[in-house]
């Protein structure tokens, strides 16, 4: 698969979760890239910059790999 098809994937991905899961899935992100959000933070945070913060840290931690 090529880096397109995996960006647009891992995009596809992200955009169909809830934003309980994407608050649980940045809270308690297991890549290699550290992110230390709080609870407040993301709580106040809108849909769109939630997505924008897991797809970049997702797409960074599997560049890293």
């Amino acid at each position: 698969m090529s880096s397109v098809e995996l960006y647009e994937s891992l995009i596809a991905e992200v955009c169909e979760l809830d934003r309980a899961n994407l608050i649980e899935r940045l809270a308690h992100f297991t890549g290699n890239v550290r992110l230390d959000f709080t609870e407040e933070f993301l709580a106040r945070c809108d849909n769109e910059k939630l997505r924008h913060l897991l797809l970049a840290a997702e797409w960074r931690s599997r560049c890293k790999r």
